[in-house]
């Protein structure tokens, strides 16, 4: 629970949302996500920040964070779709 809610202040600031509404939505201090924003600043979550800023459902997110890197075991074709995922173009 508490990744999921650091995914979602890092996604709620790249969107520029108001601490208070963030404190609000999610049910975290505001020291938390402040902490996280200097972080941002700091450039710290570019690479997540790069995986989000596509526009991909959230079954291919998951799929993407699931697979961690890794080849895939399903075979080439599968292996062709998660390249795809991971550079941002369409899924095959």
């Amino acid at each position: 629970m508490m990744l999921a809610k650091r995914l979602a202040i890092i996604t709620m600031l790249e969107r520029d949302q108001s601490y208070y509404y963030i404190e609000q939505t999610l049910n975290v201090s505001g020291s938390t996500i402040k902490r996280l924003h200097r972080r941002l600043l700091a450039g710290d979550f570019d690479p997540l920040c790069r995986v989000f800023n596509r526009n991909l459902s959230f079954l291919d997110y998951l799929e993407v964070f699931l697979s961690a890197g890794m080849p895939s075991r399903a075979g080439p074709r599968h292996q062709k779709r998660l390249d795809a995922l991971r550079s941002g173009r369409k899924p095959i």
